[in-house]
């Protein structure tokens, strides 16, 4: 349910947790596909400038 995008209060409802973060600690661990799509996302938001010289920050 996690993987196809359900909220994760409603996971946890279904499952017969009281709290979302019980629900999270053991069913919400990254795996290979998640990671791979964090990977992504984080190389689509922290591109670099064409060159691959990062910019200055003084």
């Amino acid at each position: 349910m996690i993987h196809n995008g359900s909220p994760m209060n409603n996971v946890s409802e279904w499952v017969g947790h009281s709290e979302t973060t019980t629900t999270m600690k053991f069913y919400a661990h990254l795996d290979d596909r998640s990671k791979q799509y964090s990977a992504e996302l984080m190389e689509s938001a922290l591109k670099l400038p064409e060159g691959g010289n990062p910019p200055s920050w003084k």
